[in-house]
């Protein structure tokens, strides 16, 4: 589980810290699963399996999710900026940009159920990773003419989670290097997830 959350070297480093009164284990900037010499869109656009990318823990992914590279925008998981969210740019000192935004977004979210019994956390899981497959492609944004080739459909991001622009003069991405991630075509504020899905894995981390 704390794989899954930070991924495998923080797990690794700090897993035989947990004890039976552990209530969380937080990494500190430092240790925070994100490339620190790459900006969001290096690290974020497309999911892999080294430590600090997108794909390599659910941290990470949130973060890249909700972050963009020098947009200036930050309420793209929220109906608000939350306070203290920044621009993840290119250079050094990204892994603090985005352990600040990681502990800014999770202060936003709803307080979970909590799973008693491994059999209610494990169907909690399958829940979630049901509801994420689902969720794949389906959050298109439509910019000037529907695209008219398939490599610039909807069929090219089936494989997105987050928004992203369909337009007929650019293929899809996940990048937000343009200003405003979701106003310029062929960007996104999203992680295209098609080599791990190529590859059938079913989980993140």
């Amino acid at each position: 589980m704390l794989a899954a959350l930070y991924g495998k070297a923080f797990s690794d480093k700090k897993g035989s810290d947990i004890k039976a009164d552990t209530a969380d284990l937080m990494p500190t900037p430092p240790d925070f699963p994100f490339h620190n010499s790459e900006g969001r869109d290096a690290s974020c656009a497309t999911a892999g399996e080294a430590e600090g990318k997108a794909g390599c823990s659910v941290a990470t992914d949130t973060v890249c999710l909700c972050s963009t590279l020098s947009s200036g925008t930050h309420n793209y998981c929220t109906a608000a900026p939350p306070t203290g969210q920044q621009d993840i740019s290119t250079g050094t000192g990204a892994k603090a940009k985005a352990a600040q935004n990681w502990q800014a977004l999770i202060k936003e979210c709803p307080p979970a159920d909590i799973a008693n019994t491994a059999e209610t956390l494990a169907n909690k899981l399958q829940q979630g990773m049901t509801s994420f497959f689902a969720l794949l492609g389906t959050n298109a944004i439509a910019m000037g003419a529907y695209p008219a080739t398939k490599a610039n459909t909807a069929f090219a991001s089936r494989h997105f989670f987050g928004a992203h622009m369909l337009d007929n003069g650019a293929a899809p991405t996940c990048t937000s290097n343009s200003g405003h991630g979701l106003s310029t075509s062929g960007t996104g504020i999203c992680v295209d997830y098609s080599s791990l899905r190529k590859g059938k894995k079913k989980s993140l981390g």
